[in-house]
């Protein structure tokens, strides 16, 4: 039988791994993966907000705010500005989905939500420069505040916030925000016992939700790239990946135990839970690559919707018990956090190394060369393809790693997609900006 005691240190453990998993990303400059550098390079030459398009802008500013601040304030150093862009980009989600977790450490909804956190960052967050992490962790985040039973008013100016911040998020808001709203109205009518500030919040983010619902119905209709919208709905691919297989049987089992008493200290389960695990620990094959993250994004945010929505339902609707240790719960949500969390560190340091030979084949240049042919392609550990490299990112990666764009990495050859255009950045378009030793140590 697990104790409170062991329960509560559990959960300690995991936060503790959040915090953990924030460093690396840091330490590795995740922010950099994918369009990442395209980004950072826009912030750097702009020295200011890179704003993409009118349904995600609160959140671009959010995560770009650190990097911004710090060119405002006067640094110049620019391994310093990189990584305080994938502090942004990496952080302040998780701060959020930390938030979540911490305002449930007590309640066995904890569990839940890291099934949660699980399924949605763990499962999508590799691409750390996309908007979906932090709307998905802020959804998280609201959604665990009015769990509770009180609501205190620094809460509510919290959740007041959140919803006005997710107004202009990510185009998931489409299918969130509905389920965000009926959250709130059913809090509302359920719970008499809030303060006016509590209940003015309410009525606030109820009204927050529309507007992010009219945001990102009028985004889906009127796209800013419709190739990402096809994308974004290709399910089919990620569904037959025993990573999504492994998501819905861990789902499945936590529902189950929740909702049957029989079965919640239930030894068979657990000990289902942790063969589950093990196959898929030891199945690489299944894990998802840092390029599949991204593809992974909408299934992620729908994974998302039907947790909260159960999690919400059991509670308001059947009256769960949210203070009772349920140990399968326990078992089924930490052997499925570790799975991925593991598998996701070792893609951060498999960044990491991999940008390091990107940075040194960068600084060797004597000439613009393809990726292909260079030792970025030649190394079986960092092929391009192997889902670190972003097809069309080479040359703003290069850039920002030699610190100029006299000479650069590009594309492979085979590519013939959009790119962006660098003609107009000269040769230098990082000229004020200093460091002593490249982003990943190599000697300049």
């Amino acid at each position: 039988m697990l104790n409170k005691k062991i329960n509560v240190l559990l959960t300690r453990v995991v936060l503790f791994f959040l915090v953990a998993l924030a460093v690396t990303g840091v330490y590795a400059a995740r922010g950099l993966h994918g369009d990442g550098s395209f980004y950072m390079l826009s912030i750097l030459t702009r020295e200011g907000f890179t704003p993409e398009e009118l349904a995600r802008d609160y959140v671009l500013a959010l995560t770009q705010f650190p990097a911004v601040w710090a060119l405002k304030s006067g640094i110049i150093d620019l391994n310093a500005l990189v990584r305080l862009h994938s502090f942004g980009l990496i952080v302040i989600p998780l701060i959020f989905w930390f938030g979540a977790l911490a305002q449930q450490i007590k309640s066995n909804v904890f569990w839940l939500l890291l099934i949660a956190f699980s399924a949605t960052y763990l499962s999508s967050g590799f691409f750390a420069n996309g908007e979906y992490t932090t709307t998905y962790g802020m959804a998280a985040f609201y959604t665990s505040i009015l769990l509770k039973e009180k609501i205190s008013n620094l809460l509510a100016l919290c959740i007041c916030l959140t919803s006005f911040a997710l107004i202009r998020s990510y185009e998931a808001m489409f299918y969130l925000a509905p389920l965000l709203l009926l959250i709130t109205i059913t809090r509302t009518l359920l719970l008499k016992a809030d303060n006016r500030a509590v209940k003015l919040a309410l009525c606030l983010s109820a009204l927050f939700f529309i507007l992010s619902f009219v945001v990102a119905a009028r985004s889906i209709l009127n796209p800013h790239s419709p190739g990402n919208l096809s994308g974004a709905i290709d399910f089919a691919p990620m569904i037959k990946k025993g990573h999504f297989i492994y998501l819905i049987c861990s789902l499945l089992l936590a529902g189950i135990v929740y909702n049957f008493k029989n079965l919640q200290s239930s030894l068979i389960i657990n000990i289902l839970a942790i063969a589950a695990a093990l196959t898929f620990a030891m199945n690489s094959q299944w894990w998802l690559s840092p390029e599949q993250h991204y593809r992974f994004r909408s299934i992620s945010g729908l994974l998302l919707f039907f947790t909260l929505f159960s999690i919400a339902f059991f509670i308001f609707i059947l009256k769960k018990d949210i203070r009772k240790i349920i140990p399968s719960l326990t078992f089924i949500s930490i052997s499925i956090f570790f799975t991925l969390y593991f598998s996701f560190v070792k893609y951060d340091f498999g960044y990491y190394n991999w940008s390091k030979i990107f940075e040194r084949e960068s600084l060797n240049l004597t000439l613009s060369t393809n990726i292909e042919k260079t030792l970025i392609y030649g190394n079986e550990d960092t092929a391009w393809d192997r889902g670190f490299n972003w097809s069309w990112s080479n040359p703003t990666l290069s850039i920002i790693l030699r610190g100029k764009a006299d000479i650069m990495i590009l594309n492979h050859s085979t590519y013939h997609g959009w790119v962006p255009e660098l003609n107009s950045l000269g040769s230098n378009p990082l000229e004020k900006y200093k460091r002593t030793r490249g982003l990943y140590g190599s000697t300049l």
